[in-house]
C-alpha cells in the first residue's frame, strides 16, 4: 500500500492509490538537473491532510501557488525514496506529485543561490596595509593550497585606458602588486620591491577569484553532502577559477583586519543552476542522494570506458524496440551575457581582439549543429596590454579582460556604478591560473587565462575554458559524450521489478543486460519508469553500442571486461595511465668553471596502467605512443617536436629510448628540454607521477 509520510504522518489517500514514477539520467538533459519524479496524484483535502501540508484555508479556497514538503515513500512499512512532495489546491482537492533524488534536492537547491550560500564563509587577509599586500602576493605561489588567488586581470571600464601615438592600449593593471620574481640562485620566489611595480592608481584594486574545486566541494558541505567522485582527481580542477567582479576594499591605508567575505566574489545564480553549467561545461554524471548525503561526480568519458559492470538479465524482460537515435548533431552555447551584459553593455576595444592563440566562438557546431546545448557559462576574453609607456621599464603581458563595471564594497567609495549593488549580478565564467608566468620582458607575472599558452607562446595548461580546438573543453570532456550518442542505438525493455533496491544502481555506471533472443549488450541508463508500489508495467530505456550474438549461454555474473585480445583501441576514447622514469640515469657537468650547464642521461622508461592507482597494467599488442619533446629557449621562444612509436603492452615496462641525453641548466643558461606523452586517436594518457630524479620527465613546468 501507497504511504507518503510527512514529518512521519501518513497522507490521506484514496485505498488503491498509485504512483508512476519516472527515473531520467540527468546526462541526457542539458537544461537542467533531472532524477526522479512522478506523474499527479489526487487527494482528498481532510483535516489531517490541511494539517500536514499547513493548509489552514477552507476547503473552497482555490491555492495556486505550489508548495513543497519534505516527504518519504513507503509500500507499508518498507522504505522506498526521500523526495520533495510539491502541490496546489483547487476545489477542495489536493493535486500534488513527487521530485527524488537529483530532481528533489535541485528544487531545493533553486531557491539558494552561490553567494548567499557562502555569505559567512570569511577569510582573514591581514591586519595592515602591509601584511595584506604581502599576503595577496603570497595567494601567487601558494595557490591551490589556499582558496582564492589574486593574478593580474585588465578593467579598463573600472581604469580608463590611454593609448600612445601608434594607438596601441596602455591599461593599468587591474589586482597587481609589487610582482614576485624567480631566483635562478635559490629556485625560489622573492619579492622585488623596486621591479617592474604597476602603476599606482591601480595598485590597490584587489579582485579575489576562487577556486572551483573548493567552491564545489564547500558548497556540497555546507549544503550537508559529501562530496566524492573520480572528477575532482584531475589536477587540473585546482587551478580553474570562478570569475569575479567584485573588489576588496582599497588598501592604501587600511587600518584593522581585512576580511574577504566568499559570498561576496560569487555569482548571484542559484545552486541548480550552477550544478547544472557544471555538467553541461564538463560532462560530468552528478549524483545527489538526500539518504547517504552524497553528492558523486564522475565525468562522463570514464563512465562510457568503466570496466565495472553488472548482469541485470533476470530483471530484464523482452526487448519491445531497438532504433537508431534521432540525433542530428548539436550547437554548444556557451554563456555570454545573462544579468551583467557584460559583452552586449560594454564591447572592447577594437584592437583588443583577444589572443589569437586562443580564440572564442560564440556557437560551436558538432556534426552539423542541430539541438541546442547550452553551457550556462563561458571563458574570459584575453588581450595583450602594455603597462606604462613612460617606464623605461615598459612590459607587455597577456592578461584577462574583465570588462565591466566593478563594485567595490568600501564606505569611502562614493555612490554610484562603484558601488551598485546590481553589478554584483555577473555571469558564471572559468579561467585558469597557470602561476608565475614570463612576461615580454622576462618578468614573472600572475598569470590567468582562458587558454593554455603564456605571453611566449609557450603551452603551460592541459586543456582550455575555451569550447574549441585541440585543448578545449571539447576535445577534453564533452566529445566522447557526444560520439556515444551519435552512435548509439535506443533500445526499451521491460522489466521485471520487485523491489528498489538497484534503481540508484542503474544510474551509475553501464550494465550488461542479457535480452531472451541471447544477445548481450552494454547499455547506459536513460529513462526508468514504474508504478509504485506495485513495481508494474516497468519500462527501461537504454542507449547502446555493442550488440553481438553470444554463441553460447553468458554467465548471470559476466566476467571483468578485458580489452581486445588482438590490441585494437576501441571507438571510444579509454584512459590510459602512464608513469615515466628515468632509469640508468647519470649527471655530468657540460661548462666550464663559472657555467653550471649539466646534462642528464638514462633510458626513458613507461609503464602503463588501467587504473590510476598502478595496480591494473594496461594490456595492448600494438598501442600508438605519441611523445613530444620541447626545446625551451626562455629568452625568445621555443622548438618543439612530435613523432609516434608502436608499442607492446604486455604488463612490463616499456623502454622508449635507452640512453637518451637531455640538455638542462637553471642558473646562468636559459635552455631546458623536456619529454612528455600526448594523447592520440582512440585514448587518452595521464601521467600519474614520475621519478623526482628525473625533472625533465613530463610537462614543462610552470614557473
Amino acid at each position: 500500500m501507497l504511504s507518503i509520510r510527512i514529518n512521519g504522518e501518513s497522507l490521506d489517500l484514496e485505498p488503491g492509490t498509485k504512483l508512476q514514477l519516472e527515473v531520467s539520467h540527468p546526462a541526457f538533459n542539458s537544461r537542467e538537473l533531472v532524477g526522479t519524479y512522478s506523474y499527479p496524484i489526487k487527494a482528498k483535502l481532510t483535516p489531517k491532510n490541511k494539517r500536514l501540508i499547513n493548509h489552514l484555508h477552507r476547503p473552497e479556497r482555490i491555492g495556486d501557488l505550489e508548495k513543497g514538503f519534505e516527504c518519504e515513500l513507503y509500500n507499508g512499512d518498507t522504505f522506498h525514496k526521500k523526495g520533495i512532495f510539491k502541490f496546489k489546491i483547487s476545489n477542495g482537492t489536493i493535486e500534488g506529485y513527487i521530485l527524488a533524488d537529483n530532481s528533489g534536492v535541485a528544487n531545493i537547491l533553486s531557491k539558494t543561490t552561490l553567494n548567499d550560500l557562502f555569505k559567512d564563509t570569511t577569510f582573514q587577509l591581514g591586519n595592515n596595509a602591509s601584511e595584506i599586500k604581502n599576503n595577496i602576493a603570497a595567494t601567487w605561489i601558494n595557490f591551490p593550497k589556499v582558496p582564492y588567488v589574486f593574478p593580474y586581470v585588465v578593467n579598463y571600464i573600472a581604469n580608463s585606458p590611454e593609448r600612445d601615438e601608434n594607438g596601441v592600449v596602455i591599461t593599468p593593471v587591474v589586482s597587481s602588486m609589487n610582482p614576485v620574481y624567480l631566483s635562478a640562485e635559490t629556485n625560489s620566489y622573492e619579492m622585488r620591491y623596486g621591479l617592474a611595480e604597476p602603476p599606482t592608481k591601480s595598485a590597490y584594486m584587489q579582485f579575489p577569484f576562487f577556486s572551483l574545486k573548493y567552491v564545489v566541494i564547500e558548497c556540497c558541505k555546507l549544503l550537508g553532502y559529501q562530496a566524492k567522485g573520480s572528477w575532482f582527481s584531475d589536477p587540473w580542477l585546482d587551478r580553474i577559477l570562478i570569475f569575479n567582479n567584485v573588489a576588496l576594499p582599497l588598501i592604501v591605508s587600511t587600518i584593522g583586519t581585512l576580511k574577504i567575505t566568499a559570498g561576496d566574489h560569487l555569482p548571484q545564480i542559484s545552486i541548480g543552476k550552477f550544478f547544472n553549467a557544471l555538467k553541461n561545461s564538463f560532462g560530468i554524471q552528478i549524483l545527489l542522494d538526500p539518504e547517504t548525503l552524497t553528492a558523486d561526480f564522475t565525468p562522463l568519458k570514464e563512465a562510457l570506458v568503466s570496466t565495472s559492470v553488472e548482469d541485470f538479465t533476470t530483471k530484464t524482460g523482452h526487448m519491445k524496440d531497438l532504433n537508431s537515435n534521432e540525433y542530428s548533431g548539436l550547437t554548444i552555447k556557451p554563456t555570454f551575457d545573462s544579468d551583467d551584459k557584460m559583452w552586449s553593455d560594454s564591447p572592447p576595444p577594437i584592437d583588443v581582439t583577444g589572443d589569437p592563440r586562443d580564440p572564442i566562438v560564440r556557437e560551436y557546431n558538432f556534426n552539423g549543429g542541430g539541438e541546442t546545448y547550452e553551457l550556462g557559462t563561458g571563458p574570459i576574453l584575453m588581450g595583450t596590454f602594455r603597462t606604462d609607456r613612460d617606464r623605461a621599464d615598459e612590459r607587455t603581458l597577456l592578461l584577462p579582460v574583465v570588462n565591466q563595471s566593478c563594485l567595490i564594497r568600501d564606505p569611502l567609495v562614493a555612490a554610484g556604478d562603484m558601488a551598485d549593488e546590481t553589478k554584483h549580478k555577473f555571469s558564471l565564467r572559468f579561467f585558469t591560473y597557470y602561476g608565475m608566468q614570463p612576461d615580454s620582458l622576462g618578468y614573472y607575472y600572475p598569470f590567468a587565462s582562458s587558454g593554455v599558452t603564456n605571453y611566449n607562446n609557450i603551452r603551460v595548461g592541459e586543456y582550455a575554458m575555451i569550447y574549441e580546438g585541440e585543448f578545449g573543453l571539447f576535445k577534453r570532456w564533452l566529445e566522447p559524450w557526444f560520439e556515444f550518442q551519435k552512435n548509439a542505438k535506443v533500445a526499451v525493455f521491460n522489466m521485471n521489478l520487485n523491489g528498489s533496491e538497484f534503481t540508484k544502481k542503474l544510474l551509475k555506471l553501464p550494465k550488461i543486460i542479457l535480452t531472451d533472443e541471447g544477445v548481450k549488450m552494454r547499455c547506459i541508463l536513460s529513462r526508468l519508469s514504474y508504478e509504485f508500489p506495485t513495481y508494474a508495467s516497468a519500462e527501461m530505456e537504454v542507449y547502446t553500442q555493442s550488440a553481438t550474438p553470444s554463441r553460447s549461454a553468458v554467465p548471470v555474473n559476466p566476467p571483468e571486461y578485458i580489452p581486445p585480445v588482438d590490441g585494437s583501441v576501441p571507438v571510444n576514447p579509454i584512459i590510459i595511465y602512464a608513469i615515466l622514469e628515468i632509469e640508468n640515469h647519470r649527471r655530468y657537468n657540460e661548462g666550464g668553471l663559472f657555467d653550471n650547464r649539466y646534462k642528464i642521461s638514462g633510458d626513458i622508461v613507461i609503464r602503463f596502467y588501467s587504473d590510476r592507482a598502478g595496480t591494473k597494467p594496461f594490456i595492448a599488442n600494438n598501442l600508438n605512443v605519441k611523445y613530444k619533446m620541447d626545446h625551451v629557449n626562455r629568452i625568445n621562444s621555443y622548438m618543439s617536436f612530435s613523432e609516434n612509436r608502436q608499442v607492446i603492452c604486455n604488463g612490463s615496462k616499456v623502454v622508449l629510448f635507452s640512453n637518451y641525453t637531455f640538455l638542462m641548466a637553471y642558473r646562468y643558461t636559459k635552455y631546458q628540454d623536456y619529454f612528455s606523452l600526448l594523447p592520440s586517436v582512440g585514448y587518452n594518457i595521464i601521467t600519474t607521477r614520475s621519478n623526482p630524479s628525473a625533472p625533465n620527465i613530463g610537462p614543462r613546468p610552470r614557473y
